[in-house]
């Protein structure tokens, strides 16, 4: 069996082209003046630790968020927010959810609290 599409580089490479032709089509930003915004996603790629065991330090959610730069969210559901009050970076809540559903949490409370955790926290909240 030939592995060698599924390399990191290639991966990241048609991830980068992927994220180009979504930012093209979608580019509408969310009319709400950031200091209205009550989280902030910013997209940091980072380096991706495998362990000889197959681990992946951070998880799974480390791993996914460290190749793909979410913030094509926001312009999918621009047209939803206002100028009025306060809100949450689309991304962030999106992210909650992905993290959440990929690491295995049966509820979005129990997620929440390893969140809150200093410690094991930390990976979700970078």
């Amino acid at each position: 069996m030939n592995l060698a599409p599924f390399a990191i580089g290639k991966v990241v490479k048609k991830l980068n082209r992927i994220r180009v032709h979504v930012r093209d089509k979608y580019n509408r930003p969310i009319p709400k003046p950031e200091i209205f915004w009550l989280s902030k996603y910013t997209y940091r790629h980072r380096r991706i630790k495998i362990y000889p065991d197959g681990r992946i330090a951070g998880g799974l959610s480390r791993f996914v968020s460290s190749l793909i730069d979410f913030s094509f969210a926001r312009s999918i559901v621009a047209h939803k927010y206002s100028l009025n009050g306060f809100a949450y970076d689309p991304v962030s809540l999106f992210l909650l959810e992905l993290f959440r559903y990929l690491e295995k949490y049966p509820s979005m409370k129990d997620f929440v609290k390893t969140v809150r955790d200093k410690e094991k926290g930390k990976h979700y909240r970078l």
